[in-house]
């Protein structure tokens, strides 16, 4: 596929940038999502959890199951098919009642979002200088969960905080979809011969999307539980909701960093430092009991997730320049969306929560392993032509 002109790149780039923003707005509100239903249905930790946990699921499925079989399709089409389940499912989940039936809502609203995934991940890497677009669909991204981190608390004092984190949702799914069918109607799906025998995706490929998904599992795993575990420290509710401002606004400056630092260390030194600096901050989260180093975990955590996006993003579009790898690893971080809350709920209830960055310990040594594997083993043949280095990105 040849790269669109420029006034489609750049509508191209908003509409993507309103896709990242609608496959990660549950994301930002993991913790309010799981305080709510905690507190509104009465549910035990691991079943709160699995509300995300099925809407993530279905998402990544579905960006997964779109980029193999949407070949030809124009991303506008998906956008469009994405907003109508995404805003049934936002609607459904206002009027649910009862357990079941939010899951259900929920569900079907991962199927929007998983349209919105995939139109987000696998459009950008036919833009010009692909690497750059993915940290400025990452700044973007970070400056609406600080934004509805930061408006949530107000919102509460004035209206209430009865299912308010679901009230919020649908009001900017509202702004977000609009936004998104900017998308031009012409540019396609169109990735190239499959790059493995038989119609299936290399091994390379599954090995960016496993590594992806070991990284950042664990933080989701805590992220979900911030509300929690914060109260767990003695701190007010508002102090935890304040808290989590924080480390979302934390997550801006990593995610600019990422764009100046590039790939001048390579890939695999920047995020094996940021795993390192990650895994201290999980083990403060989960020991301390005091306020303030509860805040520093959170926001450190935080922002070493949103370091590594970008970094995730160039090691699949260094394995294929099509778009297809970056579907796939965009489903895989956000499949953590799914495995992390039910996670961390299933570790707090039945372990303890201080099993949890253990686990992470095993999955983050797995992802780095195969992270210096990519990077040692990769070749011209392997590399997409299309993918330009973060390097090249910089400024």
């Amino acid at each position: 596929m040849n790269s669109p002109s420029h006034t489609a790149e750049r509508r191209l780039l908003i509409g993507a940038a309103a896709a990242t923003c609608i496959a990660n707005i549950s994301w930002w509100m993991q913790p309010q999502i799981v305080n709510d239903v905690l507190t509104n249905l009465h549910t035990s930790e691991s079943a709160a959890g699995f509300v995300v946990t099925a809407e993530f699921a279905v998402m990544a499925f579905t960006s997964f199951a779109i980029a193999r079989l949407g070949r030809g399709t124009s991303y506008f089409a998906i956008s469009v098919l994405g907003a109508v389940f995404a805003l049934a499912g936002a609607t459904l989940t206002l009027a649910s009642g009862g357990y079941p039936l939010l899951i259900g809502a929920r569900a079907l609203t991962g199927l929007g979002e998983g349209a919105a995934l995939m139109v987000s991940t696998a459009a950008v890497a036919h833009l010009s200088n692909p690497d750059r677009a993915y940290a400025q669909l990452n700044i973007v991204n970070i400056c609406l969960g600080a934004a509805m981190s930061l408006a949530l608390p107000a919102l509460s004092e004035h209206y209430g905080a009865a299912a308010l984190s679901f009230k919020v949702l649908f009001g900017v799914m509202l702004v977000l979809v609009a936004i998104s069918l900017v998308t031009p109607r012409a540019e396609r799906y169109a990735p190239p011969a499959p790059v493995a025998a038989g119609g299936g995706v290399s091994m390379r490929v599954i090995a960016v999307a496993l590594a992806v998904f070991l990284v950042a599992v664990a933080s989701s795993a805590m992220w979900s539980f911030y509300v929690v575990l914060g109260l767990r420290t003695g701190m007010s509710a508002e102090a935890v909701d304040q808290s989590i401002a924080y480390a979302v606004l934390s997550a801006l400056p990593a995610g600019i960093l990422a764009t100046f630092v590039g790939t001048r260390f390579g890939r695999f030194n920047a995020a094996a430092v940021a795993v390192a600096v990650i895994v201290v901050a999980i083990f403060l989260i989960t020991y301390t009991k005091d306020a303030t180093s509860f805040r520093i975990g959170t926001c450190v955590n935080v922002a070493g997730i949103y370091f590594l996006i970008p970094y995730f993003f160039g090691f699949a579009a260094a394995e294929d320049a099509s778009g297809r790898a970056a579907a796939i690893a965009g489903g895989a971080f956000l499949l953590t969306g799914a495995a992390g809350p039910y996670l961390g709920g299933s570790l707090m209830e039945y372990l303890g929560v201080s099993a949890t960055p253990w686990v992470m310990l095993v999955t983050d040594a797995v992802a780095l392993a195969l992270f210096l594997w990519l990077e040692r083993t990769r070749t011209g043949a392997h590399a997409g032509s299309g993918a330009t280095a973060l390097a090249e990105a910089s400024p």
